[in-house]
């Protein structure tokens, strides 16, 4: 089995190139299924396929850690204590999860990875925690101009986060990818032509590995 992950800052285009490349892979003969990892245990949990049901938003409580507007009274510091303690051990539990029991599927394409997860929940600690987890057989980084991003932005919620947050968003990407050789793809392409470099890059990589 080969885990492929798509990731880069909110409206990049990682959904919308996961599913494509799911679909192009089923047309040329491979079993590939679509996952968002980050979701994958909550919706077991909940028994529902809505990823809304989300019962924890990290990257909610990271940004409100970063506006000056918040308070960060008890409720707050308590809910950010549980959901650190507990998201590595889910993060890890939920790549067991893809590895064993998503093995029948040839390659598991990822919409999105733990990476943004641990950053939000532990800041700039979370470059240590990232060390540590396992990777993806193969990462590719969705690379581009924030104001594009901004504007394809459907969500109310992404689209009033503020710059710092996806500006420091970014340049994790940017350092991670280069440190472990991910895949760089300039994001500010038609998804067509997205499309296009992501499958040979991958095909190329796979070629008599399945």
């Amino acid at each position: 089995m080969v885990i492929v992950a798509i990731v880069g800052p909110d409206s990049c285009g990682k959904t919308t190139q996961a599913k494509m490349l799911v679909d192009r892979l089923g047309n040329g003969g491979y079993k590939a299924v679509y996952v968002q990892p980050i979701f994958i245990l909550l919706n077991i949990l909940t028994r529902s396929r809505d990823n809304d049901v989300a019962l924890i938003s990290p990257r909610k409580t990271r940004t409100s850690e970063m506006s000056e507007s918040n308070n960060h009274g008890k409720r707050y510091l308590t809910k950010k204590l549980f959901m650190s303690l507990l998201g590595y051990p889910y993060a890890l539990i939920t790549y067991i999860f893809m590895k064993f029991y998503l093995s029948r599927n040839k390659i598991v394409v990822c919409d999105r990875y733990f990476y943004q997860f641990f950053f939000d929940l532990f800041g700039d600690f979370g470059k240590k925690i990232i060390r540590i987890f396992p990777r993806p057989d193969i990462t590719f980084f969705l690379d581009g101009d924030l104001d594009l991003f901004y504007s394809r932005m459907n969500d109310s919620f992404d689209a009033s986060v503020g710059r710092t947050y996806y500006t420091e968003v970014l340049n994790l990407y940017r350092r991670i990818s280069q440190k472990y050789g991910f895949i760089h793809v300039n994001a500010n392409h038609n998804k067509e032509a997205i499309n296009d470099i992501i499958f040979m890059h991958l095909t190329k990589e796979i070629r008599g590995v399945l």
